[in-house]
Formats: C-alpha cells, structure tokens, sequence
C-alpha cells in the first residue's frame, strides 16, 4: 500500500489530524509534509538598478531560512507520527502556487491512497481571508481526502 499523505504546519490541529491517522490506520507508511511558501521571486523584485540585486539576495535569504524551518516542522510532524504508530518521513516542500496545490501535486507523485489534513474550524470572514488549505484540497482532491476537526 502506498503511504499516507498528512498535512502538517505545526499546529495543535495538524498533529491531532496525525494522531487520528494513526488510530485509523495503525502502523501505515506516511508522508508528512509541511508546504512553505517562497517570497523572493524575480519577476517581484523592482527593476531598478542596484535595488534589485539586493531586495533579491534579501528576499533569497529569507527563503533559505523558510525552507530551514519547513524541513524542521516536517521532521517534528514525522517525529510525531512515528510516535502515534505511524511509520513516516517528513517531507518539506515548496509551493510554486499555493500549499493546496503543493500537496495535491505530492499526492499525485507519490501515488497516495488517502490525503489527512486538519481543520481549524476558521469562521466565515477568516476563511475568505485567509483561506482554507483543509476546504481547497476537499474541493480540488480526486483522491479521498480525510479531514479531521480540531479537538473540542
């Protein structure tokens, strides 16, 4: 069987979604992934001379140390998981578009039978804001997607 994919950004609601995996399906094979999103892109970056070099190499930075800190919060939710039962590696990866898309693209490399993520429970207003990765890959999925409730 091939392994499980678990959405995880380090939040409480992430790791109860892995431990809610790991009673469902004790001791399978997982991937957990934690989707960072890029800042420094070159076709942002001002084009005026000498700005554009440093707002660059800033922004470049910036990404090195997102990337960083995506490999350790993949490794915690692999940690976490493995703990739960689960056999699991982390994953980190960037999102050329957005982290919904990320993790449907992994899903469809890595051949996955099932996608776990979390809910945060977001109300109407801060979904519209900010978005529900949860909601986006339960609309865009065509693999069966598992999403857990935050924990009452």
């Amino acid at each position: 069987m091939s392994p499980l994919l678990l959405a995880y950004d380090g939040s409480e609601g992430a790791a109860h979604a892995i431990r809610v995996a790991a009673k469902v399906l004790p001791g399978a094979e997982a991937i957990v992934v934690n989707v960072w999103e890029p800042l420094g892109t070159s076709a942002s970056a001002p084009d005026i001379p000498g700005l554009r070099g440093l707002l660059l190499g800033g922004l470049e930075e910036l990404d090195r140390e997102g990337e960083e800190l995506s490999a350790g919060v993949a490794a915690k939710g692999a940690e976490l998981a493995n703990e739960a039962g689960l056999r699991a590696e982390g994953v980190s990866r960037r999102a050329q578009r957005r982290a919904w898309a990320a993790i449907l693209e992994l899903a469809d490399e890595r051949d996955v039978p099932v996608i776990v993520v979390g809910r945060r429970g977001l109300s109407g207003p801060e979904r519209w804001l900010l978005g529900s990765v949860s909601s986006a890959i339960l609309q865009r999925s065509e693999r069966p997607v598992l999403v857990v409730p935050s924990e009452p």
